[in-house]
């Protein structure tokens, strides 16, 4: 120990000694690490950190209701009650079900998230509230709602903290909520990425549970109104399978009792995922091939920081070869030796790994910053790195110092003693051979470097892609608003008076061409689609042959004027008009696109024909056929689909939709971000307690898609991958071709005594440098193709061989290594022979 001691004081002034190398050193270790601990971070928090709060979590599972032919359903109440009370194998079962509610904040109404829970939803995760209580029984069933909350920690830090928060209200969808308790701090419930702000009792669930479509509203207590996730907390000893056991008769008995709401119903019990919320089975375990390879790219990044490195501590070791053999000649072995240098090495590398950590934290913490602008909800991931992460950190710590530590020391204690002492330590790796160690590690950082500078060209150049996607119409003359009239607790009359009057006013603005509403919006946060099918008895999704003849499309609820105000071409037939607007005309009435019809008709016209929803998907109130009026060009409603998926569109005087979007298409030549705050105050008056949400150009909404997030943080993670590879091989060019500049000082001057121009020593010094760049793009290349034929399944409508992407690449880094080559060049042209042949 006191050994070690003495090694690492020593090593400690060795380093102050030589400030230069050391903080150059920390820097390129603080790159290399810092990547890798922030990627880590990010893994640590979506599959490894325990859930905040819940006990023995090894004995949570999901419980989930499918068909025998593989459909997934949620829970009715009814059918959770009953599954409570007759699985043995639970200590507890819980339900919960997630809808976005309005909470009003003085005038303004604003979403947020709000999860609606049974009485033992913090019982079954083993979680008890840091102020206050939970849910009762009573406030449970269903009936006439109990007006209480729960708020999250994060809803009651951003109210102040409050002593007095308990017997505090807030209102929800126009109700008044009694806030009874806290949850804990971080808890999200089931999953670990969101946070909901308040939790409310299930029977509340008719008053904050929220449905597109009113038509299709039924009460939590009816047996066919599926709506609620289950879990539960298997008792000590019971394992999924007999857990599994015992609930297949349960199904069975259930079926029996009731037939027609549980035809071909199975119950399973799963491990339940950290990352969603599903009506299906699913784990985490899909994730676990793309972070793996995520940590696989940002390993390469701390190779090349390690060979860079590598490259630098032979250079250092190099002119402490005098140094070294004289500690040799008086006793020092070899074995000694080696460990100081590694000494030397691991506390760089514990330097440049705290470094690393608090550059890793920042650029978490700048990560969910974005993701919080553009989601509704509160994002329950914790960037401060906990335990795991920094053993993690310490782990490549030691790692990079084996790698770039162990060889570079073997090498130096191997130091010939006479000829150190005399001062002739010679140079890194061989001096002016090729294949000499330094160049062959020059040439790997490239080599590495372009490899990941190519994959950040390819998703970079995704991202941009997608920023200029549209949706099959133009963006450019159109303003978009989003209301809901049912998060102030307006009902179907009042809401439809309130959009009404809105369109009215909206349509005689100067400047404006049309206005238009609709359920839906391309490039938004929701996607609702309805199966539908042509003649023939109306079929169900599990039922044999369904799968050929239903037909998933985009269900949208427009008014008259939609295809008109945003550009879609109308191809035949016509649009709705204004009495299909406002109340239903008796007719069920529907406008498709392209691609519905050709996979419905095929090539013959839609115009007349008739279709029908699948059994379960009537949203029209009705198992009537409804008749085509119109066929519209397609359009794309996700913005990461190659192609247009199926729409269908029925009129808002057939099925009332309280979430609604306003378009507004100016007149040519007008600009629609010159009109965005004339509407916004044209509902401020119409409506002045109207929720709304967004008021700005359709551009601007595509800005802020969250796809669109995704695109542009991917690309961002691989560019901070590609741009710090990049960086420090430039920097271990520049290092190795300025250390042999000079070690080479003495015989550059002797060279120009006998008659060498400056230019001919710059172009062989550049020459030297320009070809181990050259050697290392073409292998850089090449990996780099594999490297993208890898990843091609995430990338966004570009190829893994992209000319544009490998190109850019190639251009950037042989630029920057031009550069990092040139400059010992030049310095070597302008040596004075006379200095330089006085040189020892």
């Amino acid at each position: 120990m006191l050994t070690l001691w003495q090694d690492v004081r020593f090593s400690l002034r060795v380093l102050a000694r030589h400030r230069g190398f050391t903080f150059t050193s920390i820097a390129v270790l603080a790159l290399g690490i810092g990547v890798n601990a922030g990627i880590f971070g990010l893994i640590n928090s979506l599959l490894l950190r325990p859930r905040v709060g819940v006990q023995s979590a090894g004995q949570i599972v999901g419980v989930y209701s499918t068909e025998r032919e593989g459909n997934s359903r949620a829970f009715s109440y009814p059918n959770y009650a009953d599954l409570r009370e007759a699985a043995g194998s639970f200590s507890q079962l819980a339900a919960h079900s997630l809808a976005l509610a309005g909470l009003s904040e003085g005038e303004t109404t604003r979403r947020t998230m709000v999860d609606i829970v049974s009485a033992n939803y913090f019982e079954t995760l083993g979680v008890a509230p840091i102020v206050g209580r939970t849910f009762t029984k009573d406030e449970e069933r269903p009936g006439p709602p109990a007006f209480v909350a729960m708020a999250s920690y994060s809803a009651w830090v951003r109210d102040g903290s409050r002593a007095d928060v308990l017997g505090r209200t807030v209102v929800l969808n126009g109700h008044p909520f009694t806030l009874v308790g806290v949850a804990p701090r971080g808890f999200g419930g089931t999953t670990v990425i969101m946070e909901p702000d308040y939790y409310v009792p299930l029977s509340a669930h008719d008053l904050i549970e929220w449905e597109l479509v009113a038509g299709r509203r039924k009460t939590l207590d009816r047996r066919d109104y599926h709506r609620l996730f289950v879990f539960g907390r298997l008792r000590p000893g019971t394992s999924i399978e007999a857990a599994d056991r015992e609930l297949a008769p349960i199904a069975s008995r259930m079926e029996q009792a009731f037939p027609a709401e549980n035809a071909r119903q199975q119950l399973l019990a799963r491990p339940l995922s950290r990352l969603n919320i599903s009506t299906s089975p699913s784990d985490d375990h899909q994730l676990y091939a793309p972070v793996t390879l995520l940590q696989g790219l940002a390993g390469i990044v701390l190779l090349i920081s390690c060979l860079n490195l590598a490259n630098m501590m032979l250079a250092h070791g190099v002119s402490r070869s005098r140094e070294i053999a004289i500690r040799q000649a008086i006793g020092g072995g070899r074995g000694h030796i080696v460990r100081q240098l590694l000494t030397e090495g691991f506390i760089l590398s514990i330097a440049g790994g705290a470094a690393g950590l608090g550059a890793a934290y920042l650029g978490s913490t700048l990560l969910l910053r974005s993701m919080v602008r553009i989601m509704p909800v509160s994002i329950a991931l914790e960037p401060a790195p906990d335990a795991r992460v920094i053993a993690a950190t310490v782990v490549f710590a030691a790692l990079a110092t084996v790698a770039f530590g162990l060889w570079p020391a073997l090498r130096l204690s191997r130091v010939d003693t006479v000829r150190a002492l005399n001062d002739q330590a010679g140079d890194l790796g061989g001096g002016r051979r090729w294949f000499s160690t330094g160049n062959l590690l020059v040439t790997a950082q490239i080599t590495l470097s372009l490899a990941l500078l190519i994959v950040s060209a390819l998703f970079v150049r995704g991202a941009a892609l997608g920023s200029r996607t549209d949706p099959g119409f133009p963006l450019d003359r159109t303003v978009h608003a989003e209301v809901d009239p049912s998060l102030a607790g307006m009902d179907e009359t009042r809401g439809r008076e309130v959009i009404r009057q809105l369109l009215e006013r909206l349509r005689s603005l100067p400047g404006v061409e049309a206005a238009a509403t609709s359920s839906l919006i391309p490039f938004g946060e929701v996607s609702i689609d309805r199966r539908v099918q042509t003649d023939g008895p109306r079929l169900r999704g599990n039922e044999p042959g369904a799968k050929e003849k239903l037909v998933a499309a985009q269900y949208y609820v427009i008014g008259a004027d939609y295809f008109r105000t945003l550009g879609i071409p109308v191809v035949a037939g016509r649009e709705f008009a204004g009495d299909e607007e406002q109340r239903s005309t008796g007719v069920v009435a529907a406008i498709i696109d392209e691609p519905l019809a050709r996979r419905l008709f095929g090539e013959e016209s839609p115009v007349g024909r008739r279709l029908q929803f699948s059994a379960g998907d009537e949203d029209v109130g009705s198992d009537r056929a409804v008749e085509i009026v119109g066929l519209v060009k397609g359009t794309r409603h996700d913005l990461t689909s190659r192609e247009p998926e199926p729409h269908i569109y029925l009129p808002s005087g057939q099925a009332y939709v309280a979430w609604t979007h306003l378009h507004v298409r100016t007149e040519a030549g007008n600009s629609p971000a010159n009109l965005v705050d004339t509407v916004r105050r044209e509902i401020r008056s119409v409506a002045p307690g109207l929720p709304l949400f967004t008021v700005g150009t359709l551009e601007t909404h595509r800005e802020r898609s969250v796809a669109l997030w995704f695109l542009r943080t991917a690309a961002r993670v691989f560019l901070v991958l590609g741009g710090a590879a990049a960086f420090l091989a430039i920097v271990g060019l520049y290092g190795v071709k300025s250390y042999i500049v000079s070690r080479r000082t003495r015989e550059f001057g002797i060279r120009q005594a006998l008659g060498a121009t400056p230019a001919l020593i710059v172009r062989q010094v550049f020459r030297e440098g320009f070809a181990l760049t050259l050697a290392g793009l073409g292998l850089g290349l090449g990996l780099g193709a594999l490297l993208g034929r890898v990843l091609a399944v995430v990338l966004y409508q570009v190829s893994p061989f992209d000319p544009i992407s490998l190109a850019a690449a190639s251009a950037l880094l042989l630029g920057a290594a031009m550069i990092a080559a040139w400059v010992p060049a030049r310095r070597a042209g302008r040596i004075e022979p006379m200095v330089a042949m006085r040189m020892e």
